[in-house]
């Protein structure tokens, strides 16, 4: 009786520690507030691998900026003389990224490329922050290419929340783009 009594006493001991320690975490996160998906432990937010700070309201730089394609919606239908870009039909259309002088990418080409034209990279940008022109050409196998025209500016905000594609354009530029864009941390 008395060992069934010691055995008793144990378990009750070690059920009520367990409680204890359930209300003591809920009483750390009692108040805490973590955004962007981040979840209370402890008292502090654990936060998903985009997200930082105290309350997960900081959002980090990727390691990574993947282009994974680009949709060319914007671009002039004809060459600058007001001819078409090819004999009677449209662009044979390529893409170029670089960063400063330098080609980091150059696509193949799409044929007689009417209303828009899309591209499928999967390319890692080597700088998130970088400064990038995306110029398009018109491919001409007898003669030098045509150049269509081109944007430069940051593919990255710091301030967006990471979406899934940006419009990559100018108001007076004669191209533009829908750029779909992946993450890594």
């Amino acid at each position: 009786m008395k060992h069934l009594f010691l055995f008793l006493m144990l378990c009750m001991s070690l059920f009520s520690c367990k409680k204890d320690t359930e209300d003591i975490q809920k009483d750390l996160c009692k108040g805490i507030i973590c955004k962007n998906g981040g979840n209370c432990v402890n008292g502090d937010c654990n936060c998903p691998p985009q997200w930082t700070g105290t309350d997960c309201s900081q959002q980090k730089t990727p390691t990574n900026l993947i282009i994974k394609k680009i949709l060319v919606n914007k671009f002039p239908a004809n060459d600058p003389n007001g001819g078409s870009w090819d004999l009677g039909s449209g662009a044979d259309m390529y893409l170029v990224i670089k960063s400063g002088s330098t080609i980091l990418y150059t696509s193949g080409y799409v044929e007689n490329a009417v209303g828009s034209a899309t591209f499928e990279p999967n390319f890692t940008l080597p700088d998130p922050n970088g400064v990038y022109t995306v110029s398009i050409f018109d491919y001409d196998s007898l003669d030098s290419d045509d150049f269509m025209g081109g944007v430069q500016g940051t593919v990255y905000n710091s301030t967006n929340g990471f979406p899934a594609a940006i419009d990559f354009t100018c108001g007076t530029c004669s191209v533009g783009y829908s750029i779909t864009l992946g993450y890594t941390w």
